[in-house]
This record gives C-alpha cells, sequence and structure tokens, in this order.
C-alpha cells in the first residue's frame, strides 16, 4: 500500500516535471536600439501560433505555454522597422531592438480598426492625393478643396455657411444600394 501511494506521487510528480518541460515561457522587453528606451504598444507575435500580445508601459510583454525548443517573435510598430528573431523557450529576459525607420505616411491606411493596415494589404480601394505636388499646380486653401475631383468618387460640397456647419464630403456617388454616402 505504501509501495502505490509513493509510486503514483512519483508519477504525478514526473507528469508535472513534463509538462513544465513541454510548456514554458518566453518574456522579456522591446525596446529603441538608439536610446534603449522601452516602447509602450509594440505587437509581439508567435509566428506560426494565433497568439499575439501589446507591449506594457514598459516595454515588457510575456507568453505562457509555449512549447518546443525555440520559437520565433516577430514584433512591429509604426515608426519602427518590423523585427524578425529566434528566441529559447523558457528564456524570460528577451531584449528585442527595433530601429528607427522614416515612415512614409501616405503608405499606411487608417481604417477603423485598433492598427493601421499598409495599404498592399488592404482589401478595399484607396485614393492617394499628394498634396505638395497638388499645392504647387493648383494651390489650395483648405483641405476639402485639395481633395475635391482628385479623388475618384469624392465630391465636396460647399459648407451653408452657418456657424460649426463645414463642407460637405460625398464619397460613392449620390446613390449607393447599403451604404451611406458619408465618410466617418
Amino acid at each position: 500500500m505504501q509501495r502505490g501511494r509513493i509510486l503514483a506521487l512519483g508519477l504525478g510528480l514526473l507528469a508535472t516535471l513534463a509538462a513544465r518541460a513541454t510548456a514554458q515561457s518566453v518574456a522579456g522587453i522591446v525596446m529603441e536600439s538608439r536610446t534603449g528606451r522601452p516602447i509602450e504598444g509594440a505587437r509581439v507575435v508567435v509566428q506560426g501560433t494565433p497568439t499575439e500580445m501589446r507591449t506594457d508601459g514598459r516595454g515588457r510583454f510575456a507568453f505562457t505555454g509555449q512549447s518546443g525548443s525555440q520559437v520565433t517573435l516577430a514584433v512591429s510598430f509604426v515608426g519602427f522597422r518590423p523585427l524578425t528573431q529566434v528566441v529559447r523557450v523558457g528564456d524570460t529576459d528577451v531584449r528585442l531592438q527595433m530601429t528607427e525607420l522614416a515612415v512614409n505616411l501616405g503608405e499606411l491606411v487608417v481604417t477603423g480598426t485598433p492598427q493601421a493596415v499598409e495599404k498592399r494589404t488592404l482589401g478595399n480601394s484607396t485614393a492617394t492625393v499628394h498634396a505638395a505636388d497638388q499645392q504647387q499646380f493648383a494651390p489650395s486653401p483648405d483641405v476639402s478643396g485639395l481633395i475635391n475631383s482628385r479623388a475618384p468618387g469624392v465630391v465636396v460640397i460647399p459648407g451653408t455657411g452657418q456657424v460649426g456647419s463645414g463642407p460637405r464630403i460625398r464619397i460613392r456617388g449620390a446613390n449607393s444600394f447599403s451604404l451611406t454616402d458619408q465618410p466617418l
């Protein structure tokens, strides 16, 4: 009877150790390579899995339940070059250093979702109006005049002159089957 309990405890301990060996943590900090300051809000993804998170106010991240001997972390943040790094599972002091990148903000599209989306990966039609070029060719005193008739399907109707009213921007033409003609 005593032997059975010891055997059961031994097997239980062995199973617990095996589970810990197969599922471990990966944690660390995302920082700027030039200054060493932590980056808050960077997106960290364990490649090959749906596991992702944002870094906290101190640039820290932590993934639990990782298996295998190593995982590939992919980090992205607007204004920095995307980073991919292979790290050892069980390492809780990973330092991911991102380098700044001059971003052409015209290539990022705000879609109403929490993240900016690269224009080439967007499934919707978009138009680009190069403000500097247009101002040299035909100067405009405001943004509504700048985009009027320069983006396909966009028409700017001047304001009424009442206090607080501005121009009305209409997209998709006057008759849209299921969507309004007023952008957000």
